[in-house]
C-alpha cells in the first residue's frame, strides 16, 4: 500500500514539473512590473500564484504559456474559469497578477 502511494506520488509530481517548464518562474523585473499594477507585490506573490497556476488550471487542461495570451485577455479568461478550476478570489486574483506580469514582460522580453 505504501509503494502504491509512492509512486503514484512521484507520478504526479513528474508529470506537474513536465507542465512547469512552459511556466517561467517570475523574477524582479515580474515584480517590478506587477508593482506598477498592484502595488505592494512582492515576488512571493507571484511565486504563488505561478504556483497556483500550476496547480488549479493542469487538471483540466495543459498549461498555456503566459504570454499566449495578452494581460487584458488573462484578466477576463481567469475568472470565467474560477468555478471549474475551483478558485477562491484571492487565488484568482494572485494568478492574474503572475500570468499578465509574465506575460506582458515576456512579450517584451522577446521583441
Amino acid at each position: 500500500m505504501k509503494i502504491n502511494v509512492l509512486c503514484i506520488a512521484v507520478v504526479v509530481t513528474a508529470v506537474l514539473m513536465s507542465c512547469a517548464g512552459t511556466v517561467p518562474e517570475p523574477t524582479l523585473t515580474h515584480v517590478e512590473y506587477a508593482s506598477r499594477r498592484w502595488p505592494g507585490t512582492r515576488l512571493q506573490d507571484l511565486s504563488a500564484g505561478r504556483q497556483l497556476y500550476i496547480l488549479k488550471c493542469s487538471g483540466c487542461h495543459s498549461l498555456h504559456p503566459p504570454e499566449e495570451l495578452s494581460g487584458q485577455q488573462w484578466e477576463k479568461t481567469v475568472p470565467e474559469m474560477m468555478m471549474r478550476a475551483r478558485l477562491m478570489k484571492e487565488e484568482a486574483d494572485l494568478i492574474v497578477r503572475y500570468l499578465e506580469s509574465a506575460s506582458e514582460v515576456n512579450k517584451n522580453v522577446s521583441k
